[in-house]
């Protein structure tokens, strides 16, 4: 009588040692290919602009759910009284980081002296300094995730770091004409939006996490930026 192979829940009846080995491997191939694959995390943060008196409105409301004021913020979008301003997206393994970027480098001197002068004099004309020390600040956006999976698929805490960061303009920190023209000194003026938090999501809703008040317009307190972000689980 022949032997039975019992393997993956299936039972085998053949003869021959090799036809056996073949079998078995045959079916932990279909074994395989019936387990759960692995899950992604694709979480995704949005950036709404509107005015102080709507987002007054909307947290005046008895819906406080991300997912309902996101909606809110979508359908003023639409009707023109906010303004989507970025949106930034990420895929990643539960427990692993993440970060994606879109940026220019802004390089820019700090520290002036004339040729062969060790003292630094920086009301020197541009045309005859020497730069030596410079400071380099990255613009645009950079967003970083740390996402883990919970319970039933669910639940998911991520920690996160979405930041934009502007080149406003040149400030004039000290003006200066000589016979060659214009040689003022001007720096740079950046402005950060920037969010550092971590919070617990259910997958595929959203979640509003932060407000922001830009400072680069006056009266700043007039405009809001209602920062959104939700996570959602993926099968490759």
């Amino acid at each position: 009588m022949h032997p039975i192979y019992q393997k993956c829940g299936w039972s085998i009846l053949l003869p021959g040692r090799t036809a056996i080995i073949a079998v078995l491997l045959l079916s932990c191939g279909i074994c395989a290919a019936y387990q759960d694959p692995p899950k992604h995390l694709r979480v995704s943060v949005q950036y709404i602009e509107t005015t102080h008196s709507v987002l007054t409105e909307m947290l005046a409301g008895k819906e406080k759910g991300g997912a309902a004021l996101h909606a809110k913020a979508i359908a003023l979008a639409k009707d023109g009284k906010a303004k989507i301003l970025e949106t930034c997206m990420v895929v990643c393994r539960s427990g692993q980081k993440a970060t994606a970027e879109s940026r220019r480098e802004v390089i820019y001197p700090t520290e002036y002296q004339p040729p062969g002068s060790d003292m630094p004099i920086p009301n020197m004309n541009p045309h005859l300094r020497n730069y030596y020390a410079f400071e380099t600040r990255n613009t645009g956006v950079t967003f970083e995730i740390e996402p883990t999976l919970g319970a039933n698929d669910q639940i998911i805490d991520l920690r996160f770091v979405p930041e934009m960061v502007n080149l406003l303009r040149f400030d004039t920190w000290m003006e200066h004409t000589d016979r060659w023209g214009d040689a003022s000194l001007r720096m740079p003026v950046f402005e950060t939006w920037r969010v550092n938090t971590s919070v617990t999501l259910r997958a595929g809703q959203s979640e509003m996490v932060s407000v922001i008040t830009p400072k680069s317009v006056t009266p700043a307190v007039s405009r809001k930026l209602l920062v959104f972000v939700r996570a959602d689980v993926i099968t490759p």
